[in-house]
């Protein structure tokens, strides 16, 4: 049973392995009472969580390297190892960093997307490299690959994890940031802990929720930033119940269909002040998001397209939208006038959201139940309703899916009636209406393309 135990304790060579120093800093830190370890007769041992929680590694950057050069010493990775493991790779790389947990290095993919890869050892002492999937930037992605360097030194010294407890709202305090965990989830789920909150939980919240008169949307918006919460704090390695099955517990998605009306668009350009004017414009025939739009720098017009970068959009990829006339016509008189780098400013300054000015100038217009996000699919369904493909509507709003661009597109009755109407003439002439009299009543069936 004592061997048993002195197997799952760190020698001092682990601790100084683990800690990237030399075996007497270790003795150093257990003679200053700076470390916790234990005494076995004239050994010292060490509990591996009790020196994370007292002494964790801190993921920074030693160095940074270009493309170009191969990092050896502090990264453990040696110029014979990468190129063995380079051997056959084409895609670029865009910029290395060594940590003390491994090596950071991005790439970017085809469709413009940045991706964050690590390049450590696994317990058994092999090179590995891995995508770190849930990173979005440096620090992100040094936090992420320390997690993994943390997982295999317990694999290769067989040391279980243990699971941490904490309350939910301690965990959101110190790791989320959500916006949508800050109200009516917050008060829920505050003093449960995270192994408590079960689907029977989770069904209960959105009971009093329905009860309460909230939004299938809304609720199913709150459940998504809970079971992200949840599945951080597993990885995490906190104690959480990973039974829950979210699809019983979400609501059937409620899609808005408002669209803006050219009478209505009429009435509100009217209303709209004259550094909003030229922003309205831009949604309706770029279908770009909010953000988007305000973020537009000048550099990013280039030869009648704008060219979004991929940090800059929602889904992380670089996305092209031609110019049409119109649109032109306003960025023409706005680069006359405007002297920042900002296509859209007020005052010469970047503008960081139009909420008050848009809503007051709805409200003026009389024009009930339509955002800004609508503009968007306003652009998109009068795309649909000029006969554009669906596929070439998907690419300029930007979507991953078809699906999604499906959401987005408001029919209408006129559409199909539009539809059916554009049959005629485009089809041979109704075998029945030859030589038959008007009162005469067909047998065969009253309409066919077929020639006859």
């Amino acid at each position: 049973m004592a061997s048993q135990k002195l197997r799952k304790l760190l020698t001092v060579r682990e601790v100084a392995e683990y800690l990237s120093c030399h075996e007497q800093t270790v003795y150093d830190l257990v003679k200053r009472k700076a470390i916790p370890h234990i005494k076995i007769g004239t050994s010292i041992r060490f509990d591996l969580d009790k020196v994370i929680d007292q002494h964790p590694i801190q993921p920074k950057v030693i160095n940074y390297q270009p493309p170009i050069n191969i990092i050896s010493d502090a990264g453990k990775i040696t110029t014979k190892e990468e190129s063995k493991m380079r051997k056959g790779s084409s895609k670029p790389q865009q910029g290395r960093w060594n940590t003390e947990s491994g090596t950071i290095f991005t790439r970017v993919t085809k469709g413009g997307v940045v991706r964050y890869v690590g390049i450590y050892y696994d317990a058994d002492g092999t090179l590995r490299e891995n995508v770190l999937r849930h990173a979005g930037n440096l620090d992100q992605a040094m936090v992420e690959l320390n997690a993994i360097y943390n997982n295999e030194f317990r694999k290769r010294h067989g040391i279980a994890e243990k699971n941490k407890r904490t309350k939910f709202s301690e965990f959101v305090a110190e790791n989320v940031t959500d916006q949508r965990l800050r109200t009516k989830v917050l008060d829920f789920f505050g003093d449960k802990w995270l192994d408590d909150i079960t689907e029977l939980t989770v069904l209960a919240y959105v009971r009093k929720r329905e009860e309460a008169g909230a939004k299938n949307n809304t609720i199913n918006n709150e459940l998504i930033a809970l079971k992200k919460t949840l599945n951080l704090a597993k990885r995490g390695h906190y104690a959480v119940d990973d039974q829950t099955k979210w699809a019983n517990c979400q609501k059937p998605q409620e899609f808005r269909d408002r669209v803006l009306s050219e009478e209505e668009e009429e009435r509100l350009m009217v209303e709209l002040a004259d550094h909003l004017k030229p922003i309205v414009v831009c949604a309706l025939n770029t279908g770009m998001r909010k953000g988007e739009i305000l973020s537009l720098k000048w550099k990013n017009i280039v030869d009648g397209k704008i060219i979004l970068e991929a940090r800059n959009t929602k889904t992380k990829k670089q996305r092209c939208i031609p110019i049409n006339s119109t649109l032109q016509q306003v960025f023409d008189i706005l680069k006359s006038r405007n002297g920042s780098e900002f296509v859209f400013t007020y005052g010469g300054k970047e503008m960081k959201d139009i909420l008050t000015g848009f809503s007051s100038a709805r409200r003026r217009a009389n024009i009930d139940h339509i955002r800004f996000h609508d503009l968007r699919r306003t652009f998109g369904t009068r795309l649909m309703r000029n006969r554009v493909g669906i596929y070439t509507i998907c690419q300029l709003l930007g979507h991953a899916d078809v699906k999604m661009t499906q959401r987005y597109l408001s029919w209408q009755s006129e559409d199909g009636a539009e539809a059916v109407e554009s049959l005629v003439g485009k089809t041979s002439e109704p075998r029945y209406i030859q030589g038959m009299d008007e009162n005469e009543q067909p047998l065969l069936p009253l309409f066919t393309s077929r020639v006859s």
